[in-house]
């Protein structure tokens, strides 16, 4: 077992509820979604896009947006759950990359 999957598997808890909420923490986006996505806001950001290829990249920020909400609203309850701040619990279950980018 990698060391990484290890650690995934300490931060799960005897709490079904807080197992839940885990799981919506670390779900990610299909590769290959991704890879979309990434083209398509190249093409919108170069002026290349086409009308079909920029309702499809609507559809997906809207995706993106959607899950994003359900990341903080699992935020918010795990907070709740462990009796910690918000702050304590985002900084804990924010990957170390993302937190690079935040301005």
């Amino acid at each position: 077992m990698s060391l990484k999957s290890h650690q995934q598997q300490q931060r799960y808890s005897s709490n079904p509820e807080e197992n839940d909420l885990l799981r919506i923490l670390q779900r990610q986006l299909p590769q290959e979604e991704q890879v979309r996505i990434n083209y398509l806001r190249q093409k919108n950001e170069n002026g290349e896009i086409t009308d079909a290829e920029h309702r499809e990249l609507l559809k997906y920020i809207e995706k993106v947006e959607e899950r994003d909400a359900e990341r903080a609203a699992a935020l918010i309850k795990l907070a709740e759950i462990k009796n910690v701040d918000l702050a304590t619990v985002i900084e804990e279950f924010t990957p170390k990359e993302k937190k690079a980018n935040v301005v």
